[in-house]
């Protein structure tokens, strides 16, 4: 089954505290056992005043067993996975392939959930009509912004936010991204404020993040993502929030993760946890066998991360959790050639149960 790229080519960069304690157990680790003994069981959407969403893909959505009952029944917000991107959108000889997108909106529409589209412009998913442009930075301009309008045109009655902007920021130094993304190379370093101006024009009642990741774990890349959003917000262009991937593993350290948010509320924006999964096998290892330790400290850490966000993030300024991903089985983790292994990052098992982690999220709600 395909997968996001973006999703899939990352891997995990872990603070040195983290990285330090592999093999000597998660940082932080309890005794606490979380299931269906200990937490009672209900819908993740109830749970908190703030919205619970997640990724979603359409195959999974028409075909996957469990798979859309799971996401009717505890979520009340779904994020956009692959299919939106410009890559799976702007195909050769001119063509846009809007199919995918359209079912995960329709989807939503039926649900009533809030649809959060991701993402209009991301270094990784530039298509070959647009690379082929590179050279001519009118006509790279021109097809950027046309692909941009049509996405916000084509949903503006649908969806009500966007990740305009993902991972415009380096690993380890803070800088922008520049020779890994032609949007920098082509557009120059103002190309997030412009796209963000068009993005508001284009739906001036749509809500405008820039989304990144590592920010709990690169203190570097966390300090320029903050400078980028304090020059977008010195310009006067439009951006309503932050969004911090929170791509984790059972050795990430929750005080790092408070921080990280803390830092974030700083801005004044809406922060939302955009795509949120827990590897219990961060290093790849083979063989390597799952225990119900590791579900329970992986179900530790989700408590960690749903209780901490409320106490850090101002009600005014909480816009969701998102889980990235539905099921383990399906989950990029497991399927993409490069990051291929066993792993178990979400809340549901292929059958659809409920794993410990599940209970962890809950057990947050109820304190």
């Amino acid at each position: 089954m395909q997968q996001d790229l973006k999703l899939n080519r990352r891997g995990f960069l872990m603070g040195t505290t983290a990285a330090a304690l592999l093999g000597c157990g998660p940082v932080g680790a309890r005794t606490q056992h979380y299931s269906e003994a200990t937490v009672t069981p209900r819908p993740l959407s109830s749970a908190f005043p703030f919205r619970v969403g997640v990724c979603v893909q359409s195959p999974d959505l028409l075909g996957t067993p469990h798979f859309r009952g799971l996401v009717s029944e505890h979520f009340n917000q779904v994020s956009t996975g692959y299919e939106a991107q410009m890559t799976e959108v702007m195909r050769e000889g001119g063509r846009n392939d809007y199919t995918g997108v359209d079912i995960i909106a329709n989807t939503a529409d039926a649900e009533d959930d809030w649809l959060h589209m991701h993402a209009l412009l991301w270094h990784e998913t530039v298509p070959k009509r647009l690379r082929d442009l590179a050279h001519d930075p009118d006509a790279f301009a021109a097809e950027t912004w046309r692909h941009l309008d049509a996405m916000m045109a084509r949903y503006k009655a649908q969806a009500k936010s966007w990740d305009v902007v993902n991972e415009p920021i380096e690993n380890n130094t803070g800088k922008m991204r520049t020779d890994s993304s032609l949007f920098t190379q082509v557009l120059g370093p103002d190309y997030v404020k412009y796209a963000l101006e068009r993005a508001h024009k284009a739906d001036p009642t749509a809500q405008l993040f820039v989304n990144e990741y590592a920010l709990e774990s690169d203190p570097a890349k966390l300090e320029g993502y903050l400078k980028l959003i304090e020059d977008v917000q010195k310009s006067g262009a439009p951006l309503h929030g932050v969004g911090t991937q929170m791509h984790i593993d059972i050795y990430s350290d929750p005080s790092d993760i408070r921080k990280s948010l803390q830092a974030l509320v700083e801005t004044g924006l809406k922060v939302h946890i955009s795509e949120l999964d827990i590897s219990v096998n961060p290093k790849r290892r083979h063989p390597f066998d799952i225990t119900e330790g590791h579900l329970q400290h992986q179900a530790h850490l989700m408590h960690e991360v749903f209780a901490i966000y409320p106490q850090v993030v101002p009600t005014a300024q909480q816009f969701a959790i998102t889980i990235w991903g539905v099921m383990d089985h399906i989950h990029w983790m497991l399927v993409h050639p490069y990051h291929m292994r066993k792993d178990a990052p979400v809340l549901f098992r292929q059958d659809g149960s409920a794993k410990p982690a599940f209970y962890g999220v809950l057990a947050a709600a109820t304190g």
